[in-house]
């Protein structure tokens, strides 16, 4: 019992954060392509607006893939304004240091 909640007080704070980076992408017209809970083979996996919603099988991390995040990744059609890389940088900064500040905001 111990196990399963310290995987679910983990999957929380996982969350968490990673609803602080995805919040503030969707802020500052990042387009997301996936937010995923965990890492590795894919469990449950649902597509909404364009995003891909994952919860997968490793429950030790998470994180949301934003659209080229770096220069030498491919560029979908269309999207070139929502690339990440192309954002200035306070927008890069605020996406980034988002999911920090959503911890703290959760502790309070």
């Amino acid at each position: 019992m111990t196990i399963l909640l310290a995987i679910i007080a983990l999957a929380v704070l996982i969350l968490v954060h990673e609803l602080g980076h995805f919040l503030a992408a969707k802020a500052c017209g990042v387009y997301v392509e996936r937010f995923s809970i965990g890492f590795g083979k894919v469990l449950l996996s649902k597509t909404h607006n364009g995003t891909e919603y994952c919860l997968s099988a490793i429950p030790l991390g998470g994180y949301v893939k934003l659209h080229r995040m770096f220069e030498e990744e491919e560029e979908l059609d269309g999207r070139q304004s929502q690339a990440f890389y192309n954002k200035s940088l306070p927008k890069k900064l605020i996406i980034i240091t988002a999911g920090v500040v959503f911890h703290l905001f959760f502790a309070v």
